[in-house]
């Protein structure tokens, strides 16, 4: 089975590139999964996250990968010994995270099916989400909703499973951050909506975590 792992880390953000890629470089080398970093954005007049959906799609188009996992640069593998092969399902296409009543894309699978291969597009041409406050999310939600062929294709797992939260908060002990809160022992830990003034914290507590990791 082919497998990569996709992310994206622009270029300001330098130190987060820095703790993000080796967490994943060492992680895919040791299941034998490629690995691959966006620096730069494919589609400039659109904000980073949308950037996801035609990376992926220029991803499966060149190297007809069986899955992608896409991780955001904020997230980190916590549990290395999981592998991504008892993560998927080949009975869908995408897989997403539950967040409360919505989805979070911090972390997702995509088969490259030929299905995805006509949905990506189809995804990225809801321009109607271009300025909206979840953009690309939240377009996907709504395709979700109002589409059942769209959603028969995609499986909401339980976010624990690939994308738990972590934040100053609930990493410090203070409070939870939200109901998929990180716990000892889950795969990936994601530290979503800290950037500006708490950019700072968001780093010292991701650097934190990742000296926390049992690599064996």
């Amino acid at each position: 089975m082919k497998i990569l792992i996709l992310s994206l880390c622009t270029r300001d953000l330098p130190e987060m590139y820095e703790i993000s890629f080796a967490n994943k470089s060492r992680y895919a080398a040791r299941h034998g999964y490629d690995f691959h970093c966006y620096r730069d954005l494919i589609d400039p007049s659109r904000v980073p996250t949308w950037n996801r959906v035609p990376m992926l799609e220029k991803e499966i188009a060149e190297h007809g990968w069986d899955w992608i996992f896409w991780s955001d640069a904020d997230s980190l593998v916590m549990n290395p010994e999981i592998k991504l092969e008892s993560l998927v399902d080949p009975a869908f296409d995408l897989i997403v995270a539950k967040e409360s009543d919505l989805i979070n894309l911090g972390n997702f699978f995509v088969r490259g099916s030929p299905w995805s291969k006509y949905f990506l597009p189809f995804w990225y041409g809801q321009t109607d989400f271009i300025n909206h406050g979840g953009k690309e999310q939240s377009a996907l939600y709504f395709l979700m909703r109002e589409n059942e062929e769209v959603r028969s294709h995609i499986k909401i797992a339980p976010g624990r499973l690939f994308n738990s939260y972590g934040s100053p908060r609930n990493v410090d002990n203070w409070f939870p951050f939200i109901d998929n809160d990180y716990e000892k022992g889950d795969f990936v830990i994601h530290f979503p909506g800290l950037g500006g003034e708490l950019m700072k914290i968001r780093l010292k507590v991701m650097r934190e975590a990742a000296s926390r990791i049992d690599w064996g």
